[in-house]
């Protein structure tokens, strides 16, 4: 682990200036594997005494395969948000925005409405969502339309909608199609920021303090910039992370929407992509793909300001980096919840792995583990994406299987090697021979374990929650019933 160099000058830096219209778009970013192909994935994860027995992801929607783009958000009742964009052929029919809701963690999905352009018929780019508080919280999803129908719809625009009645809304951020890499975020006192690229080289942040219905004047950073990032704290601070001359990356901080301090990171790297960022309470982290051209490959990078963002750490990324030397690393994302951190990477082939690493602090991985999370091919062309929500006891990770229309979704504990499949009703945790168990509710729960071979080795009922020591090393078969239901697992002893 190395301090940086940092250059931090009060105001905005000389490169950073006034806002300018125009841009051209670029969407040719391609999924590898379609053309390659690849093998199936299979789960596994960092502990060398785990072998991981589980079961199936779970599948938030199937259908129409042509997927371009996705996004998920949780909000503060721990309901969770999944946004597909479907890109239909033109000018036959419009792209669509699935929006799909579980309010069980995951378990069960319900579709809620579709989206078009606003106009006649287009195409849409890209997306973004994000969720606001209260208990039927407006749903903003972010839409960058191209210039093809007939109406002058392209641009950014922001839909509102509700889980209980639908979409009302439309307000119109650009008034052109010239913008690109679009990314969100929101706070609990739901103001929002948006951030996005222009022109190639033109970084632009805008900020909503009333709901979205008013937009201020953009910022913007101009040169050979890229990759945009943005979180806005609850603490009223607006984050956003790009790349400067594709080797460097420089982190803009907006204190309750006021005059920008700048901080430049300069990695040891030849090349710089895929940043996310996050943060809150003076603790900030940006993750980021690091290339190194006398290996070509990519692995991940992150750095860390534990002091309000006056200073910056910069170290490799060891829970994903393991796979350097022989598979790219790319769109890592961050999250961020409390005092932890969630982080997702896509390992490139031979199968596209989503690796899940946790921490319960900000200036280390030391206390975590990584693990496959996906039973089925990520796609290399967004990624996965990572939060957390209360039905689990750690983060959750969607994103969509390859080639196909299907989104799926992970859960795990706060230990990357104890995996949580959405709507089970226990927190497992395996220590040798030796089953700290948990009941979600807090309620009874009577358990029985069985041999593979079917034979009953031990039984107990736990009020809450409680621990069994079975006999030996091994694999058996955890059968309890609650209250709410049967659950049986797969467990591996050590």
């Amino acid at each position: 682990m190395s301090i940086l160099w940092l250059t931090m000058i009060a105001g905005v830096p000389a490169d950073e200036i006034s806002p300018m219209e125009g841009v051209a778009q670029s969407t040719d970013v391609e999924d590898i594997n379609a053309i390659m192909g690849s093998p199936s994935a299979n789960q596994n994860n960092g502990s060398g005494y785990y072998t991981p027995l589980w079961g199936t992801d779970n599948l938030v929607r199937e259908g129409y395969s042509s997927i371009s783009d996705m996004a998920m958000d949780v909000d503060e009742n721990g309901n969770i948000y999944v946004a597909v964009l479907l890109d239909h052929p033109q000018p036959a029919e419009n792209d669509t925005v699935e929006i799909w809701m579980s309010n069980d963690g995951g378990l069960n999905w319900t579709f809620l409405y579709s989206l078009y352009e606003p106009g006649s018929y287009g195409g849409i780019y890209e997306l973004d969502m994000k969720v606001d508080t209260g208990a039927d919280p407006v749903i903003y999803t972010f839409l960058l339309y191209d210039n093809q129908g007939p109406d002058d719809d392209e641009g950014i625009w922001v839909n509102m909608g509700r889980a209980s009645s639908g979409p009302f809304d439309w307000i119109r951020l650009t008034t052109d199609s010239t913008q690109e890499m679009l990314t969100a975020s929101i706070n609990s006192s739901g103001e929002i920021m948006v951030g996005y690229r222009q022109e190639g080289t033109r970084i632009y942040v805008q900020f909503s303090t009333d709901g979205g219905t008013t937009w201020d004047t953009s910022y913007v950073s101009v040169g050979n910039r890229s990759w945009p990032a943005v979180h806005l704290t609850d603490d009223h601070m607006g984050l956003v992370a790009y790349t400067v001359d594709d080797t460097a990356v420089r982190v803009g901080m907006y204190d309750n929407f006021g005059s920008p301090q700048f901080y430049t990171i300069y990695p040891d790297c030849d090349g710089v992509r895929h940043l996310s960022i996050t943060g809150g309470g003076g603790n900030y982290m940006v993750v980021w793909s690091n290339y190194h051209a006398s290996t070509d490959i990519w692995d991940v990078h992150y750095a860390y300001s534990t002091d309000g963002g006056s200073t910056w750490t910069n170290t490799v990324f060891p829970p994903t980096n393991f796979a350097y030397g022989s598979r790219d690393a790319v769109y890592p994302s961050v999250n961020y919840s409390g005092s932890f951190r969630f982080v997702t990477t896509l390992i490139n082939a031979p199968f596209d792995s989503i690796y899940y690493s946790f921490s319960s602090t900000v200036d280390g991985w030391g206390d975590m583990d990584y693990t496959v999370v996906n039973d089925y091919n990520g796609t290399t062309l967004f990624g996965a994406q990572v939060a957390r929500t209360s039905y689990t006891a750690g983060g959750i990770v969607v994103y969509r299987e390859y080639g196909s229309g299907n989104i799926w979704i992970d859960g795990y504990n706060y230990t990357a090697s104890n995996e949580v499949l959405p709507g089970e009703i226990l927190d497992i945790r395996v220590d040798g021979k030796i089953l700290y168990i948990a009941t979600r509710d807090g309620k009874p729960a009577n358990l029985s374990i069985y041999t593979i071979s079917g034979k009953k080795v031990k039984s107990s009922t736990i009020n809450g929650n409680g621990t069994l020591e079975l006999p030996s090393s091994g694999i058996y078969i955890l059968k309890a019933t609650t209250d709410r239901g049967t659950y049986t697992k797969s467990i591996m002893t050590y």
